[in-house]
C-alpha cells in the first residue's frame, strides 16, 4: 500500500516526536534518519526519501508501538531505548546507541527485540 504524501508527512511528524521523547538531538535524528541536517528532513518530500530511510522511519514507529504495548509507565515507554541493556545483542550499550551506528544501525534487530519483551 503506497501512502499519500499527506499520510507520510505525518507519519514523520510522529517520527520526530517520538525521536524527541527518547531524547535525541538534532545531530542524531539525523543520523537515524540518514540527513546531513534537520532542514533537509523539513523540507523533503516523500520522493526524496530513501527506501532505506522509508524502512528506518517504518521501524521507529514499529519500535515505539511496541514499547507501548508492552510498558504502561511512559518512563518505560519512552526511556527504554536510552537504558543500558545488558542482553546479548546490546552488550551493555542502549539500544539507541546501537541505532546510532549509521550505516551499521541495527534497526531490525532492535525491532525484533522490543516485540519479544514481553515474552521474558
Amino acid at each position: 500500500m503506497e501512502l499519500t504524501q499527506k499520510e507520510f508527512k505525518i507519519g514523520l511528524k510522529v517520527v520526530l516526536k517520538i525521536l524527541g521523547k527518547w531524547g535525541c538531538n538534532e545531530n542524531q535524528i539525523s543520523v537515524l534518519l540518514c540527513f546531513k541536517n534537520k532542514d533537509d528532513m523539513s523540507a523533503a518530500n516523500q520522493n526524496d526519501f530513501t527506501q532505506d530511510q522509508v524502512k528506518r522511519i517504518s521501524y521507529i514507529l514499529n519500535i515505539h508501538s511496541e514499547l507501548n504495548q508492552t510498558f504502561s509507565n511512559p518512563d518505560n515507554i519512552y526511556g527504554f531505548m536510552t537504558m543500558e541493556n545488558q542482553h546479548s545483542l546490546f552488550k551493555g550499550q542502549t539500544p539507541l546507541s546501537l541505532l546510532l551506528e549509521g550505516e551499521h544501525a541495527d534497526f531490525e534487530a532492535v525491532m525484533n527485540h522490543v516485540f519479544h519483551l514481553g515474552n521474558f
